[in-house]
């Protein structure tokens, strides 16, 4: 997740770009009361992810509405990665790196215990086809420019 945390977003690969554009944008649709699935779907449809958009929307949904504390996502403009969604890809990460018991661990301090095995499952099934795309994020690397 640190390795995350006050990034530029363009700093960040394919990967991170495309879930940061994804996730703030599911949040203003989700906030707007308009369907984010069909506000989402063109974007999905072009990077060739349109399976993962359920799943995506399901992760999304639980971590709305059963976190521990408010899911913060700025806004589609802003320039740098925000805690919560650094925590996000963080996650994605660590869903190809980790054992499933820290993922699930991890899962326990951010969800409410009864949506930690659903928000796996959708996490799980995303993650795949973000590594089948190639779009699961990497490690930024470090350049002068980011620490300003």
């Amino acid at each position: 997740m640190y390795d995350f945390v006050d990034r530029r977003v363009t700093s960040l690969d394919r990967g991170g770009r495309f879930l940061i554009w994804s996730m703030r944008s599911w949040l203003a649709s989700y906030g707007e009361g308009r369907c984010p699935a069909a506000a989402l779907g063109p974007a999905f449809v072009k990077w060739g992810m349109i399976e993962a958009l359920p799943h995506f929307a399901m992760a999304m949904t639980l971590l709305a509405r059963h976190a521990h504390h408010p899911i913060s996502f700025a806004p589609l403009p802003c320039g740098r990665v925000r805690e919560d969604e650094a925590l996000m890809l963080g996650l994605f990460r660590a869903m190809r790196d980790d054992t499933p018991d820290r993922v699930t661990e991890t899962l326990g301090l951010i969800v409410d215990e009864d949506s930690v095995a659903p928000l796996l499952t959708a996490l799980t099934a995303l993650a795949m086809r973000l590594a089948d795309a190639g779009l699961i994020p990497e490690t930024p690397h470090s350049t002068a420019s980011e620490a300003r």
